[in-house]
């Protein structure tokens, strides 16, 4: 292994060798070291992560599970992986040798990051502590299963947060007509909170709509895409779940949008109709409400709100769910909490059969 200054140029590089999965002896270089301590720390971690666990941190295992994860997950689900790990994990544990790390870190860890909060200084939701907690899981079952890792931490310490879902914020009617007369000035946000509201659209779904995607003789449009801006830039992709519909639009919506897009100066059939950013509308939701005077959603959250009326208007959960490209197992578990009435209706029935068996004991 040799470190060395590059020729005519104030950076460092490193050349060493490696044995690969096949048992033969390679060489590599990495070059661009600012300095030569950066050079000799590499060097010192690449031998680590190559005598398998005993020394390896957990930096130079996150890199190993890059290698080995990232090519084989969507692109937008490894954006969010990678954004807990770099953030929630790594800032904690990254330089500790795995096999050091203890139930009792994972708790200390897990007490850390359950005292962070959001920029809207909220507490981070149980779900989302619990998704936390998996990542890191995951890193050392990773570690065990291809680096000779004897025991798993997270398992010993147990899970931070909860796998119950939370109750979810959503606007009446009455909410959201308030809100919506404050983005009515803006052509493509009140467009666009339109279909997300009456719809039941996520954000990304939104944004990939093409003039070819509806059909203004039925009133429908087909859902078969979603954009999202990842690390290597924007992407149209699948949508979410993999689950392409047909939604059916009130006629006052297919009414509107037909509208808007015919409003346009030029725009082919396949050029997106949203053209705007998830920011940009999460900045209209928030001018928008404080203006109306309703709380404040987040874009998904009218996803929520469509959901959560059409339960409280008595549709079931498989006709929900084939509408928004959800499990109606996963629509049943979510908004439980969104069916009061429902609720008395069965008390009510309930009630009636009593009322029936004793009549008919009476007589």
């Amino acid at each position: 292994m040799a470190v060395r200054k590059e020729k005519n140029k104030n950076t460092w590089y490193v050349q060493t060798s490696f044995v690969n999965y096949m048992g033969e002896r390679k060489r590599t270089t990495k070059r661009g070291f600012r300095t030569k301590r950066t050079a000799l720390e590499w060097e010192e971690e690449f031998k680590r992560s190559n005598s398998g666990c005993k020394d390896m941190t957990l930096n130079s295992l996150y890199e190993r599970y890059k290698e080995d994860n990232a090519t084989k997950i969507r692109i937008t689900t490894w954006d969010n992986k990678n954004n807990i790990v770099e953030t929630k994990i790594l800032p904690f544990l990254g330089n500790r040798k795995i096999n050091e790390i203890t139930p009792s870190d994972i708790r200390a860890w897990q007490n850390q990051i359950k005292a962070m909060k959001k920029k809207n200084g909220k507490p981070y939701a149980p779900s989302y502590l619990r998704t936390i907690n998996n990542q890191l899981n995951a890193l050392f079952h990773h570690a065990k299963r291809f680096y000779g890792l004897k025991d798993v931490p997270t398992e010993v310490a147990g899970s931070m947060g909860s796998t119950k879902c939370e109750e979810k914020e959503f606007w009446t009617f009455e909410e959201y007509s308030k809100f919506l007369k404050e983005v009515a000035n803006k052509p493509e946000s009140y467009y666009g909170f339109e279909l997300l509201y009456w719809c039941g659209l996520r954000i990304g779904e939104l944004l990939a709509l093409t003039p070819a995607d509806f059909n203004f003789d039925n009133n429908t449009f087909e859902v078969c895409k979603s954009y999202s801006v990842t690390s290597e830039g924007p992407v149209i992709g699948p949508t979410k779940t993999d689950n392409d519909r047909t939604v059916l639009m009130p006629e006052f919506i297919a009414k509107e949008i037909r509208m808007f897009i015919d409003s346009f100066y030029e725009i082919g059939d396949n050029d997106r109709i949203f053209s705007r950013s998830d920011t940009f509308y999460r900045h209209e939701l928030e001018r928008g409400s404080k203006a109306a005077g309703v709380k404040i959603l987040s874009p998904h959250e009218l996803r929520h709100s469509h959901i959560t009326n059409l339960m409280s208007m008595g549709f079931n959960a498989v006709e929900i769910g084939n509408r928004v490209g959800q499990e109606s197992e996963k629509i049943t578990y979510n908004y439980a909490h969104s069916m009061p009435a429902n609720q008395k209706k069965m008390i009510n029935a309930l009630d009636m059969v009593r009322k029936e068996m004793d009549d008919e004991q009476e007589e």
